[in-house]
């Protein structure tokens, strides 16, 4: 995981097993034995912003789209829509 996240332009890379993982993933089917092959963990890491595959200011990619304006319908005592 640690050399994908390197690969993919991060860096202060950390990865930490949460110590009750398998407390919780041996009851997902018990008796199987999953808790010795599968585990949860923290990982933090930085992507700097010069790094590859970094998307430039990625809140203008939001776009707002207001709901559509009610037409004929009763909008209440200031009216609906522009101008209303």
């Amino acid at each position: 995981m640690r050399d994908m996240l390197r690969d993919a332009g991060f860096r202060d890379i950390q990865v930490i097993a949460k110590k009750e993982a398998a407390d919780i993933i041996k009851d997902w089917i018990p008796g199987s034995g999953a808790e010795k092959f599968v585990t949860s963990v923290y990982v933090t890491a930085i992507k700097p912003v010069d790094s590859w595959g970094h998307r430039d200011n990625v809140r203008a990619a939001v776009v707002y789209v207001p709901p559509p304006i009610a037409e004929g319908g009763d909008c209440g005592a200031g009216g609906c829509g522009p101008g209303a």
